[in-house]
């Protein structure tokens, strides 16, 4: 039975990215566990990263029965949608404050919620909509980041460059625009989103030189950020009333644009509190293009965390990990039944080995990683006479 009474709720939607959430599990195991009761809500399913995540979830549940809870029973087209379900049914009455928090963020700090709360208590009377921690990889933070880590000069000499910005042609908060390389734009699909390049850079920087990001940010006190501007939320830490209003309506607004709207309709601030730092490993259009630095990661991560059980998946090598892959790829496989089909309905004796690859021929897109993997595996496979 969880004790939710006084507590903080963490909310880690999850489902994406098995890797990160990994790292950012075995963190929260950590830093986050004395604090709060952590919920982590599945929002996708049915594929690889998802059932992944959930085995690996369900294993330190079985470590904080008391203080993990894992929330499946409700789907919907969006994340957003399927918090509101979840806010709906009152889950999280009990608490006094709700943080939710992206999956592929890493805190290294004891207490950080707590710090956070308190934050959230002190500004609270000055019509504050949310609190946020410190978080390098972030549009918002850019020019911030560069000036305590000292790389402003070293980013407009080597590291800046004219560059899009913007979503779309036809998005209204963030439309597409050209700037030149000495403009840095820090709304939310802004400059650091756009150039991938320059987040790679930054975390070579900042978040694999922790210890030295953090002392300058505990210098730094505390920040309005911009209200006007999309800012990324990728944590923030408020009252359950304010959450299950920003996720009242069934409007297909995720969840930045749904708090820019909250924080201009009702004039509501959003506090940066420097004195908790959190490093956000990629977004999404920055996780494949960028995708190396997750050993980085790994290591940071193992740095911090001394002796915390499980933290050895970690260290899990790469080829055991490509095996599991392969291993899921052909339960589908079988699940469908796709051979004992065929040999109901031929009239001569099937060729397995061709018959699988008729069904990936049929059922696959044949530019796709799976249909070229499993090919390749079809050929290493030992020919047999029929």
């Amino acid at each position: 039975m969880i004790n939710k009474k006084g507590s903080i709720a963490l909310v880690v939607p999850y489902g994406k990215d098995y890797d990160c959430l990994e790292l950012s599990l075995a963190c929260h195991s950590k830093f986050s566990i004395e604090d709060a009761v952590i919920f982590f809500v599945q929002v996708c399913f049915d594929d690889y990263e998802s059932k992944r995540s959930r085995a690996l979830i369900e294993s330190y549940q079985k470590l904080y029965p008391h203080r993990m809870e894992v929330l499946d029973s409700q789907r919907a087209e969006s994340s957003e949608l399927i918090l509101k379900n979840y806010f709906n049914l009152d889950l999280f009455k009990d608490f006094d404050f709700v943080a939710i928090c992206n999956e592929r963020l890493l805190i290294l700090q004891p207490h950080w919620l707590q710090g956070l709360k308190e934050s959230f208590i002190k500004h609270e009377s000055d019509n504050l909509a949310y609190i946020t921690p410190f978080i390098n990889n972030n549009p918002a933070t850019l020019r911030l980041t560069l000036d305590l880590m000292e790389l402003t000069e070293e980013y407009f000499e080597k590291v800046a460059h004219d560059h899009l910005v913007g979503l779309s042609e036809n998005f209204s908060y963030a439309p597409y625009r050209v700037l030149p390389k000495d403009i840095i734009c820090l709304d939310g699909y802004g400059t650091l989103y756009n150039c991938p390049h320059i987040s790679y850079w930054l975390h070579e920087k900042s978040s694999f030189a922790f210890d030295k990001l953090l002392h300058r940010c505990k210098e730094a006190g505390v920040r309005n950020i911009d209200n006007h501007k999309l800012y990324f939320a990728d944590l923030l830490l408020s009252r359950v009333s304010f959450f299950k209003d920003i996720l009242s309506s069934d409007e297909e607004f995720d969840m930045n644009v749904r708090l820019q709207r909250y924080c201009l309709k009702n004039g509501s601030h959003i506090v940066l509190d420097t004195s908790c730092v959190a490093i956000n490993m990629f977004y999404d259009n920055q996780r494949v293009v960028n995708g190396g630095l997750i050993k980085g990661f790994q290591k940071l991560v193992l740095s911090k965390l001394g002796n915390v059980p499980l933290s050895y998946t970690i260290k899990y090598d790469e080829i055991a990990r490509l095996g599991d892959r392969v291993k899921y790829f052909e339960s589908i496989l079988v699940s469908h039944q796709m051979l004992n089909q065929i040999e109901q309905n031929s009239h001569q004796e099937p060729c397995k080995d061709r018959s699988i690859v008729d069904w990936i021929r049929k059922h696959l897109d044949r530019e796709s990683i799976l249909y070229r993997m499993l090919r390749f595996c079809y050929h290493q496979l030992p020919k047999r006479n029929i």
